[in-house]
């Protein structure tokens, strides 16, 4: 890519205008006893399924399955405290979402259950999708929601900025989720063994990063297969020209990743 300013945004915001497929997931598999996350008098609860009928289900009270989400925390999540939604917050999320504000939260939980994971330099990350929230038509909820945010907020965020990759011998549980979307922003972060081979993962890279040359040719070393796609539409996106290089290949899952240095120095300045 020739420059990495506001990329990051663009392509979030578009992973996020995407309907993920969700077929038989684990969060979807809820019953009486387990944990689940639910959006309960203004607040995002993590608690226990008391009751389960065919149109309500029962998480501290009473709420309609048809228009409130409440999936089910994967097994050995770690315990966290209830966020309230604030007023501001409140009437952003409406905008964004198009919807009564009494409803905001249970959309908001919704949107959070297959997030977009964007791995590397979390600030600028976050700064990058700031940019976007005086801009006419932005997704407010992208970028608000997505200050704080780490793995562990998985249910209450739909972009997660982190630092590093996750790993499964951290959090075993990140079997039982899956985002929509793996963005990468640095080669560090490019070359990291994902959690989740079955998701896309989106390297962002810039020919301007010295460290670009070294992740290409370690990538070659991965014995990539290049990713083919017949839709017409696809084939055209993958050759955009106007100075930008797309290349979609399949990654093998049975070899490990090449290893490399903190690449932070050597990473353009957005």
């Amino acid at each position: 890519m020739p420059t990495s300013r506001l990329a990051v945004a663009a392509t979030t915001l578009g992973a996020l205008s995407a309907t993920p497929g969700c077929d038989g997931c684990f969060h979807a598999d809820v019953q009486v006893g387990h944990r689940a996350v639910a959006y309960v008098d203004r607040r995002f609860e993590d608690t226990t399924v008391t009751q389960i009928t065919d149109t309500h289900i029962r998480i501290k009270s009473l709420i309609p399955r048809s228009t409130a989400p409440a999936p089910r925390l994967p097994d050995g999540f770690p315990d966290r405290n209830a966020v309230r939604l604030t007023d501001e917050d409140r009437d952003e999320l409406a905008r964004a979402y198009v919807r009564d504000p009494l409803l905001v939260g249970h959309e908001h939980v919704r949107a959070s259950i297959h997030p977009v994971i964007v791995v590397g330099l979390p600030e600028r990350v976050r700064d990058d999708l700031a940019s976007w929230r005086q801009l006419p038509g932005s997704d407010r909820h992208a970028v608000r929601r997505a200050m704080t945010a780490t793995v562990d907020d998985w249910y209450r965020a739909p972009v997660l900025p982190i630092g590093v990759m996750p790993s499964l011998a951290r959090r075993p549980w990140l079997v039982q989720v899956r985002p929509r979307l793996v963005i990468t922003t640095t080669t560090a972060a490019a070359l990291a063994a994902t959690p989740w081979p079955e998701v896309p993962v989106l390297s962002l890279l810039s020919r301007r990063s010295p460290s670009t040359v070294v992740a290409a040719e370690l990538i070659q070393q991965m014995h990539t297969t290049p990713a083919t796609p017949t839709e017409d539409h696809l084939r055209a996106a993958l050759t955009p020209g106007h100075g930008l290089e797309i290349h979609a290949a399949h990654l093998p899952t049975d070899q490990p990743m090449p290893v490399t240095g903190d690449d932070t120095d050597e990473e353009e300045e957005w």
